[in-house]
């Protein structure tokens, strides 16, 4: 099973991937590590991201999935995955720039269904107003507060046809980690 927490940026990705981990003992592969140095330089400017500056980074956790699903292990990702675009590159890879142009939004990439069953998306759900009190108390991060309208007009909730699982952050931590755990049959699985 590989959990991908979604969401805007202060939504509380990281610390409930850490949670999820320290209860389940699976590996985190943090988003964040796997930006280029030029996108992070261009969101401490306050600058957001392009669609094509994205798609190296959504690439790269591509092959972090697929890893883990070629070794046949679990493993958590946070990624803000804001676009259903976004979300099916992580899934399926190998788009091509056709497929990735801002008029196209498809269901399936190079044939690959979506989602895989072994592969879930957990939305970390929160209201603008509490996302931008809490960037605003977040330091030593890249994304400045400034960005968090941008992320907003980005985000792309998941649809019905995503099979994601709806977690408003409202909760304590350990409340929804607690929750994540009894959504999926196998996550108390170690592996």
């Amino acid at each position: 099973m590989i959990v991908i927490l979604m969401g805007v940026c202060g939504c509380g990705k990281t610390t409930i991937a850490q949670l999820l981990s320290d209860k389940v003992g699976w590996p985190i592969a943090e988003a964040d590590d796997y930006h280029t140095p030029e996108n992070k330089a261009k969101m401490a400017r306050g600058i957001p991201l392009e669609d094509q500056d994205r798609l190296p980074w959504l690439l790269a956790l591509h092959q972090v999935i697929q890893r883990w699903l070629d070794e046949g292990s679990s493993g958590i990702i946070t990624c803000s995955s804001l676009k259903k675009i976004y979300r099916e590159i992580i899934l399926n890879g190998n788009v091509g720039a056709e497929d990735f142009a801002e008029d196209k939004n498809p269901s399936r990439i190079n044939g690959a269904a979506f989602p895989p069953q072994n592969v879930k998306f957990v939305y970390l759900k929160g209201d603008k107003e509490t996302i931008a009190q809490r960037m605003q108390m977040r330091t030593g991060h890249f994304m400045p507060p400034s960005l968090v309208e941008s992320q907003f007009q980005t985000l792309e909730e998941p649809t019905e046809d995503e099979n994601c699982i709806i977690m408003d952050i409202a909760e304590p931590p350990d409340r929804i980690v607690e929750k994540i755990i009894h959504s999926f049959d196998n996550i108390g699985t170690v592996t």
